[in-house]
């Protein structure tokens, strides 16, 4: 054992946790630690230590954070550091430490994050005096997080300089989420009082305070008051002290400290640490717009500017307007002064009335882009497009529809509906993308053919019936041949999907069943339709199909389960799904036996295509890869119990009981890519196509990730479709990839066809054959180049450079030659081998550069035409090398040092410069027409600013205009009077005095910028934001591309209607921006059709009219007519694992043990809740029950409803005077998804159990049945509570309670 292993036994009570971890690392043994090698210790504290470590699989550097406890505090403090870890995992943003992995290694907990190369907050404001404009912006930022983690549902709780890092570009970044809580819990009071004395809200001094935004409010705004005084409101001699001087007085006002601060960021300030919270910010937006008036020099929303300072904040902002409006004032006549000014005034209230629900529409447009949920977008788009063209806005309006063209132009568009076929189940296309076959509730299978949307015919397969009424097809497999399709049962609860316990063969042609040769107690086919396995008295036995014929051996085996691959193996589950065995089904020999991790079940099992490889999937979250040809198993562990397996290609594709999906690399046997959650509670079925670049998930709605690039970071939603009801069937959502269709089947009844985007994302030649990245636009294999699209020409050596255009142009560099690759390949004979080779966004002409073999470093450069494939130029030499080269819209430029020289695309010279000032350097060149250039210069020594100078060309170079920047510029770029400068930060430099617009770090990887669109982006961490240049808003939400951990942006390039981006690794992603021009009436109908409105379900009643297959009971909101004792016939087994829930005649209600996916619980006595007088049988049920709780912090509640009647229930914490402490409250949305939901999440049932009801009606009609469903709930109980209470919410019975179970008793 390592010493990080020792110190979890030896940790004494007098040594302080992070002297345990204080480990010698230079030994190999301490430095290595689980996936992680431990580089040098940054922090410390009584929590734990902080690593700088390598990540050995991703090779990249993070901060590793091990926990390390006092045995005093341990279960506090271990609370405290998982919360930490869980609640800034859910952050993604770019100003907000990252959270990477949470693990535990050798009895340690820790996590890894985010690596931030910086001082605290506090360190960095003590470096060097910053300007209040400096402030506000850095202000602004950690408030725009802090907002973000708002709009996740989290509070920090602990905001202070010390929790916020500055990185090496200067940007902010919030950390130590430690105390961090769900909104919901702080505002029901469920929040112990903990914090940074100094900067604590007065609330959190408050025992069991309800605490809200307001209280983050007050932390920024301690920040704010330390970063403008340099000293936090309150700061006593020590703890004690400190806490005297808060419940004293309020803080000082900034000013008072500091006359200098500016009055708006007084007021700022002391607005966010009102004492009393609803006097504070009602959001951290609000907060942050307000930093960025103060930036703009326009007034604050917290305090009321004097006549004399509007006027000068005006005449600062529009100096020309105020300039010729003082003339007007002079020369009119007062009267009509007057009149115009208050006409002036009404007008310009209605006009920002109108902008502010603009830009209100806009905002959330980005935000819903910005969830994941872009489609709900659509609606505030259209109406400010309705909104503006009635009002002749026609910049405002070409602004949206370019938004809405380039949003839509990423997502699936519906193109047909099929409505009115009933209750959905499961869908799929046939082999050649023809025909639809659609499952239905009652147990229909209907054909439908794709292009007309007509009935082929309609038949119900003979599926044996389930404990609550008849079964269904739940999944369909279409067969390869294009001739048949395999029918699976929709099976029952517990059974490892997909059910293969009674498949049927149906013929796609007129829906005819193929009857089995024998009779057969259990029977499924092989994925080709062509082979089957028949189990009869003498066992298993594999037959050929077409005709039937017995081949191989039988074998014995007493499972009703067993699944057939196209390789001739067999897998069979057994003893309750914990178990499987794989035969030889040629041979009937037994080959390999499958157990899973922990006595966990199989939840879901599916052979390769190729049959080499089988999947299987648990309950507790593991993957298990058998290769058939060695036998070697592999195990992936994912987070949550497996749903769904798909294969495609070299990829296998993994839906989870969370949410999420994850793709393998599954001869590999690891992890490439996990997605972001959909949002929902469970993902169902998953499907790949990692051709065309998607991920589609089922989580009760269409859920759509990009999948370019498998090895990608936590790709987020790019759209999530809905149905007007859910998606209930787990295949209820199909995909025809090589069409590029999706087809979904709402329990509404309605079948939607949707057309995925074209991907246009390709890779270049020398990067082909790597493992997570996808087939590149071009091959070189045995001599030849193969293009993607068909191409092929024999080279006679394998390209070392490479460069693509448009119109299907391809530049080579191979050898000492460049060849030009149209309809044929044309060889371009070069001197020596090309160093340089760059192409004009037109695609018409490229500058070739190459060292001269001979004397001293010197280089040799060309213009050549891609149009006929001639030179354009002659050879243009230069001394020495050139630093780089950068292309105009007519010409080029060369540079060296501070020595400048630029050509005509033709080759003749149009100027040359050289910088006088001996101390500067050029970093980058915009050429501005064709005599004219903008240069940005970076100095050698500190002691010279970087620059950026407008110089004209000539006979001799004249500088126009020299502007010291705020930082170096690697990039610069020119449109008409506006500049950008792009490096370590960004800035844009417009009108005639220059005025800066700095975007700060966050945007400056890389850029470009397009005069003929009016738009610019920028781009940092594998994200694009694009923004018009007229106002600077942007087009779009950051848009997240999938790439991998290791690849970035390198590069970007607008286009006539689209931006390509390339990435390190060659990887071109095209993103199209491209107005949308239908007419408005058009673009609401789409918008309905993939947004329906939201409906509460029918009622059970209304479904089973139409809908044979559901039970004939009815269910009301009204309290149900007093009936005699319901009778509960015992039942001695639930369909699969389900076993043991013990039944009573006498009360009716169950009791004893219950066995749940193989874990047993004792329940306690349990009662159905109603409202008071309520009559249920004989007797009068209370509207809740209370329950003393055992020992213990950790409690789970079972609860069980039927169906859906009633809005919720709630759960009461109490202390023992029966006060309440905080309550929970589990509601039932209006059109149910099967679920409860709290404020954070939903709750999936365990289970759903059949009950036989009898009643007096019931037994006149032969007797009826209900559906219970079963949740688990994990609490977390107060120190204070001794009792839990249920309690009822609305007018109907809804709750079965089946009692409170101690922690210790349901492990497993």
């Amino acid at each position: 054992m390592s010493q990080i292993g020792e110190a979890t036994q030896t940790l004494g009570k007098e040594e302080q946790p992070h002297r345990a971890l204080n480990l010698d690392l230079a030994d190999p043994r301490d430095r290595l630690f689980a996936d992680y090698e431990l580089l040098e210790r940054i922090g410390g504290g009584g929590m734990g230590v902080v690593y700088r470590a390598r990540q050995i699989s991703l090779d990249r550097e993070v901060a590793l954070k091990i926990f390390a406890y006092d045995p005093f505090a341990i279960e506090d403090m271990l609370a405290r550091f998982r919360s930490e870890a869980r609640h800034a995992g859910r952050l993604q943003h770019p100003n907000i430490v990252p959270v990477f992995e949470i693990g535990t290694h050798e009895n340690l907990h820790y996590f890894s994050m985010g690596l931030v190369r910086g001082p605290t907050l506090g360190r960095y404001l003590k470096q060097a005096p910053r300007t209040h404009q400096e402030l506000a912006r850095l202000m602004r930022t950690i408030a725009e997080a802090v907002e973000y983690a708002h709009q996740v549902g989290i509070l920090h709780l602990d905001l202070k300089p010390g929790n916020v890092m500055i990185d090496e570009r200067g940007a902010a970044q919030v950390a130590d989420f430690g105390l961090a809580h769900r909104i919901s819990e702080a505002a029901e009071g469920r929040v112990l009082a903990a914090g940074s004395p100094a900067y604590m809200a007065p609330e959190q001094a408050t025992r069991a305070a309800r605490l809200t935004v307001q209280t983050d409010i007050w932390g920024l705004g301690a920040i704010l008051f330390e970063m403008l005084t340099g000293t936090p409101p309150y700061k006593g001699k020590d703890t004690p002290d400190t806490m005297r001087l808060r419940r004293a007085q309020p803080p000082d006002p900034p000013r008072l400290r500091d006359p200098s601060i500016p009055a708006d960021l007084d007021a700022i300030c002391r607005h966010c640490l009102a004492q009393d919270p609803a006097q504070r910010y009602a959001s951290a937006r609000e907060l942050a717009d307000d930093l960025q008036r103060f930036l703009d020099g326009r007034p604050v929303s917290v305090r009321e500017p004097s006549s004399g300072e509007r006027v000068h904040l005006w005449m600062r902002r529009d100096p020309r307007t105020a300039a010729l409006t003082g003339v007007l004032a002079i020369t009119l006549l007062g009267g009509l002064a007057i009149s115009l000014g208050l006409w002036r005034q009404a007008e310009g209230l209605r006009v920002d009335a109108q902008s502010t629900l603009y830009e209100a529409r806009r905002q959330s447009a980005l935000e819903a882009q910005s969830r994941g949920d872009p489609l709900l977008a659509l609606p505030p788009l259209i109406d400010n497009i309705d909104e503006a063209e009635q009002a002749d806005s026609a910049s405002e309006a070409a602004f949206d529809r370019l938004r809405l063209g380039a949003l839509l132009a990423r997502m699936p568009r519906q193109i047909a509906s099929i409505p009115n076929l009933g209750e959905g189940r499961s869908v799929a296309f046939a082999e050649d993308g023809g025909l639809l076959l659609a499952s239905l509730r009652n147990g229909e299978l209907v054909a439908i053919e794709v292009a007309s949307t007509r009935e082929r015919w309609r038949i119900v397969p003979p599926f044996p019936p389930t404990a609550w009424g008849n079964s269904f097809a739940g999944r369909i497999l279409a067969t390869p041949d294009g001739r048949h399709a395999l029918l699976h049962s929709s099976g029952s609860s517990g059974i490892a999907r997909p059910d293969v316990s009674a498949m049927h063969r149906v013929r796609l042609s007129d829906g005819r069943l193929d009857p089995l040769p024998v009779a057969a107690e259990a029977h499924s086919y092989a994925a080709d339709g062509r082979s089957a396995l028949l189990k009869t008295a003498a066992g298993w036995q594999r037959w050929r199909l077409d005709p039937w014929t017995a081949e191989g051996q039988p074998f014995v085996h007493d499972s009703l389960y067993c699944q057939l691959s196209l390789r001739g193996m067999a897998a069979c589950a057994e003893q309750g799904f914990k178990r499987v065995v794989l035969f030889d089904a040629k041979r009937g020999e037994a080959w390999q036996r499958v157990d899973f991790s922990g006595g966990a079940e199989l939840s879901a099992w599916l052979p390769s295509p190729d049959g080499r490889w089988w999947a299987f999937g648990s309950s507790a979250g593991e993957v298990l890869l058998i290769d058939m040809e060695s036998g070697v198993q592999q195990r992936l562990s994912d987070e949550g119990p497996i749903n769904d397996l798909n294969f495609d290609g070299r990829w296998l594709a993994v839906s989870n009981n969370l949410g999420s999906v994850r793709v393998a690399d599954y001869a590999a046997g690891r992890w490439l890519t996990r997605s972001q959650p959909s949002g929902g509670d469970r993902m169902n079925a998953v499907m790949l196509d990692g051709r065309g670049g998607w991920l589609i998930g089922n989580d009760g709605r269409i859920v759509v990730w990009p999948f370019q690039h498998p090895g990608a970071e936590r790709p987020a939603p790019l759209a999530v479709i809905r149905h007007r009801g859910a998606l209930i069937g787990m295949h209820a959502v199909a995909l025809d990839a090589e069409r590029g269709l999706l087809a979904s089947f709402g329990s509404e009844g309605e079948i939607k066809l949707l057309r995925l985007p074209q991907q246009r994302a390709s890779g270049v030649p020398w990067l082909a054959g790597g493992g997570e990245r996808p087939a590149p636009a071009a091959e070189y294999i045995d001599g030849e180049l193969r293009m993607a699209d068909g191409r092929r020409y024999a080279l006679p050596a394998p390209p070392y450079r490479v460069e693509q255009s448009r119109g299907g142009r391809v530049l080579l560099a191979a050898g000492d030659a460049v060849y030009l690759a149209t309809d044929t390949l044309r060889r371009i004979e070069l001197p020596h081998s090309v160093q340089t080779l760059r192409v004009h966004p037109s695609a018409e002409w490229a500058v070739l550069g190459w060292i001269e073999a001979e004397g001293p470093l010197n280089m040799g450069w060309r213009v050549l035409d891609l149009v006929s494939g001639e030179w354009r130029s002659p050879v243009l030499p230069s001394v020495g090398l050139v630093d780089d080269l950068r292309l105009g819209e007519a010409g080029f430029a060369l540079w060296q040092g501070r020595h400048l020289r630029v050509y005509r695309d033709d080759g003749q010279p149009l100027g040359a410069l050289s910088l006088p000032e001996a101390d500067l350097r050029i970093a980058d060149v915009a050429l501005l027409g064709t005599d004219e250039v903008l240069v940005a210069t970076v100095a050698r020594s500190r002691l010279q600013p970087a620059t950026l100078e407008q110089w004209r060309l000539g006979a001799s170079a004249e500088r126009l205009r020299r502007l010291d920047t705020p930082s170096a510029h690697d990039r610069v770029y020119a449109l008409g009077d506006t500049w950008i400068g792009h490096g370590a930060r960004v800035a844009v430099y417009q009108g005639s005095r220059r005025e800066i617009t700095e975007f700060g770090s966050d945007w400056s990887e890389a850029a470009a910028l397009s005069a003929e669109l009016g738009l610019a982006a920028f781009a940092t961490r594998g994200q694009v934001q694009i923004f018009s240049t007229d106002d600077w808003r942007p087009l779009l939400a950051p848009l997240a591309l999938p790439l991998a951990q290791q690849d970035g942006i390198a590069e970007m390039a607008f286009g006539a209607a689209e931006l390509v981006v390339l990435s390190h690794y060659g990887l071109r992603h095209v993103i199209p921006l491209a107005p949308e021009r239908r007419a408005i009436a058009e673009l609401r109908a789409e918008a309905t059709d993939v947004l329906p409105p939201r409906e509460a379900s029918p009622p059970a009643a209304d479904r089973a009219s139409r809908d044979p297959g559901l039970p004939s009971a009815t269910f009301s909101s009204a309290p149900p007519a007093p009936t005699p004792p319901y009778n509960v016939a015992p039942r001695q087994r639930f369909q699969g694992s389900h076993k043991g829930l013990g039944i009573t005649d006498s009360a009716g209600w169950p009791q004893g043990p219950l066995r749940l996916r193989g874990v047993d619980y004792q329940l306690g006595p349990a009662i159905q809740l109603a409202p008071p007088g309520t009559a249920l049988g004989a007797a009068e049920f209370p509207s809740e029950a209370e329950w003393p709780l055992p020992a213990g912090s950790k409690l789970r509640l079972l609860l069980g409803n039927q169906l859906p009647r009633d809005p919720g229930f709630a759960l009461e914490w109490l202390d023992a005077q029966g006060a309440v402490i905080q309550v929970e409250t589990y509601k039932l949305p209006p059109s149910w998804d099967g679920a409860i939901h709290d404020d954070s999440r939903a709750h999936r049932p365990l289970a759903e159990v059949a009950l036989i009801v009898r009643t007096a009606e019931s037994r006149e009609r032969g007797g009826g049945s209900e559906q219970l469903f079963i949740y688990q709930l994990s609490l977390d109980r107060p120190p204070q509570a001794t009792h839990l209470r249920l309690r009822a919410l609305g007018a109907a019975p809804l709750v079965l309670g089946l009692g409170v179970v101690k922690g210790a008793a349901i492990q497993g």
